[in-house]
């Protein structure tokens, strides 16, 4: 109903949001074509709105989707364009996310204390 609503009123922003939603959705569902075809309908219209930080939100989503898939290579360039959106948009706020997706999906942990590490640091 909220996606049906924003494209009513013409909100972009919102339908960018929307559509990341539902293929969150439909990815913990187990329908990863339809989550694909929502992130990158986000991405598309955050991509046209200029949203940086939305754009690297949805790379994010689209690197764990390809790393579910088992496409590691996919999903590290995915995970790489997220990095590079972030960091042009001047915010670290989704940084967290997508670099503990990227090093548990792409490059896992090799020792038990790197948690700790990381904890410490934080």
């Amino acid at each position: 109903k909220s996606l049906a609503l924003e494209e009513a009123l013409g909100r972009k922003e919102g339908m960018a949001s929307d559509y990341g939603n539902l293929g969150n959705l439909y990815q913990t569902r187990g329908d990863l074509d339809r989550a694909e075809e929502m992130f990158k309908k986000s991405l598309a219209l955050n991509e046209a709105l200029g949203r940086k930080e939305g754009m690297a939100i949805q790379y994010g989503n689209l690197g764990i989707l390809y790393s579910t898939r088992g496409d590691l290579d996919r999903a590290e360039e995915m995970y790489e364009r997220a990095w590079r959106s972030m960091r042009r948009s001047g915010t670290r706020r989704a940084w967290p996310v997508n670099t503990a997706t990227s090093a548990t999906s792409i490059r896992p942990v090799a020792t038990s204390t790197a948690p700790r590490r990381c904890t410490r640091r934080a």
